[in-house]
């Protein structure tokens, strides 16, 4: 009797967030819809599929990025992020506009979520390198009325004078909506 009054309990507790989740009953294309806040983002980077580093990234007041999905298949990615190295504070802001298609759980984006993830070495002698981006591709793994998760996966040819060799970066971004 206790295990079956549990059961019911767990239950009905799961019935009612998985409703609170989509309170409105709407598909997974309306819940897109709308501005998104970046709390987190996972980022592992790989050369010549060996992976580099890997680093998980919390936004702060001066670090933070939005992304705005429009019912017209638009997007918008408000980037803004300030880091220190050394003795100096770099300062990048960008922002990318865009189109994506959402059809079924079939995602894309026209470009890579977020801008560019990479970030070229200033110091060094010679011509600076020539970094073409091959392709991305992005899923969305998660989303409820107030949280989004996308994979992102974005691959460049990094080339200099001597050398070429691949760059990927396997991202994965944590919004909310408020």
């Amino acid at each position: 009797m206790i295990r079956k009054r549990c059961f019911l309990l767990i239950l009905t507790f799961l019935v009612c967030c998985l409703a609170g989740c989509n309170p409105n009953h709407l598909t997974r294309q309306q819940l897109l819809i709308g501005k998104w806040t970046l709390k987190l983002k996972k980022s592992t980077f790989y050369i010549d599929d060996i992976e580099q580093s890997s680093n998980l990234l919390t936004t702060t007041a001066t670090s933070y990025a939005t992304l705005q999905f429009n019912k017209d298949d638009t997007f918008n990615s408000d980037n803004h992020l300030s880091f220190t190295t050394g003795s100096a504070t770099l300062t990048a802001i960008y922002n990318v506009n865009g189109t994506y298609t959402y059809t079924g759980t079939a995602f894309s984006m026209s470009y890579p979520v977020g801008g560019t993830s990479i970030v070229l070495n200033a110091g060094g002698s010679g011509p600076p390198p020539v970094v073409n981006l091959v392709q991305h591709d992005e899923a969305i793994t998660g989303l409820s009325a107030t949280v989004l998760i996308i994979h992102a996966n974005e691959l460049y040819t990094y080339q200099t004078a001597n050398n070429l060799q691949g760059y990927r970066y396997a991202n994965d971004y944590l919004y909310n909506k408020p």
